[in-house]
């Protein structure tokens, strides 16, 4: 069975060329077929002698994930790309465009164990994590489709990224290794809804990315209701680590807000978050929810999104309401389900 080669970093690749008899520097130009041409073969190794391409070949494997369908958004340009991996599991994964700036929205797993009550992935449990080749090869299949270099990447897709830690976190040392493709941490969003030991994680493996904070309502009961993590991970907690993460890394910390009709909405829900969050160096992202198939929730109108805002904007909170993007394919916040059968 071959190895992932995708999942491995220049000292590993280096270590088993050397071990084979063949010259160091071979490492660089093999990582740079990867990550900078894109190469899914050996056979694309111009500048790499016949000997090297054929030990490389028998022993490692250079495949992207398989697109078995892709969605193109009518609206906004919006791609959904459905993803067939090495054992048949699927994924999937999203391209937005905004004024030529290209966002990939990658998955950590296969579906979601977290059974957050208003999430299209949540209704397929958890399949397994999906490993740090997978995960890289996702963002290199994104940028081949968006023909783009990508400006950021969100850890927002299918599943739980710091439930996933140890292949997430290699999947993003692998991206950005300046020898690499050099993505800068910066520009990496990583969103959860409240995993405390994986923001611990965070801290102890010296990550720069940016840290999202799916917080959804301040109202701890309701919390307990729509993400069942809220029992395990309490908010006020969560906001703890979140904080201590954000202060190592000097980067600063968002909340994303679903906003669902008569669920979270209401002033008096935007004067709770106004006192969990207040004095935090911190943006809310408000979400007006994305409906999903066989879910009750519904988003409001808009101008009750823009009410809420303004409370939060009162008390001097940074707050955006993010701009539906890809809902017409379901490839928006919350919607996606790797469905084959979608038209």
């Amino acid at each position: 069975m071959t190895k992932d080669i995708k999942a491995m970093t220049l000292q590993e690749i280096q270590d088993v060329l050397t071990a084979a008899g063949f010259e160091k520097y071979r490492a660089q130009q093999v990582y740079e077929w990867i990550y900078k041409k894109k190469a899914q073969s050996t056979d694309d190794f111009k500048n790499i002698p016949a000997k090297v391409r054929e030990y490389l070949e028998a022993n490692y494997d250079f495949f992207l994930p398989e697109i078995i369908k892709q969605q193109e958004s009518e609206i906004d340009g919006t791609k959904k790309l459905l993803l067939q991996l090495d054992d048949d599991t699927k994924i999937e994964t999203v391209i937005l465009n905004d004024e030529d700036r290209y966002t990939a929205c990658i998955s950590s797993q296969a579906g979601c164990g977290c059974g957050c009550a208003f999430c299209a992935t949540a209704t397929l449990g958890l399949k397994r994590d999906l490993t740090a080749g997978e995960i890289v090869g996702q963002f290199l299949r994104d940028e081949i489709e968006a023909a783009h270099l990508l400006d950021n990447v969100v850890f927002m897709g299918m599943g739980e990224p710091l439930l996933n830690t140890q292949n997430v976190f290699k999947a993003i040392k692998l991206i950005s290794d300046p020898k690499g493709r050099g993505f800068s941490q910066k520009r990496i969003t990583v969103s959860t809804v409240g995993i405390i030991p994986g923001i611990e994680a965070m801290i102890e493996e010296g990550l720069k990315v940016n840290l999202a904070v799916s917080l959804i309502t301040a109202d701890t009961a309701l919390r307990s209701k729509l993400v069942p993590m809220e029992k395990t991970y309490p908010i006020k907690d969560v906001i703890k680590a979140a904080k201590r993460y954000c202060a190592k890394s000097e980067t600063r910390l968002t909340f994303e807000y679903v906003l669902m009709e008569g669920v979270n909405d209401s002033a008096q829900d935007a004067e709770m978050l106004v006192e969990l969050i207040r004095g935090i160096d911190c943006r809310v992202n408000l979400i007006p929810y994305n409906k999903v198939s066989g879910k009750k929730y519904s988003s409001g109108q808009r101008e009750k999104a823009i009410s809420f805002q303004k409370i939060l904007k009162g008390y001097r909170i940074k707050a955006l309401i993010r701009k539906e993007k890809g809902a017409d394919i379901d490839a928006a916040c919350g919607q996606l389900a790797a469905k084959e059968d979608k038209k």
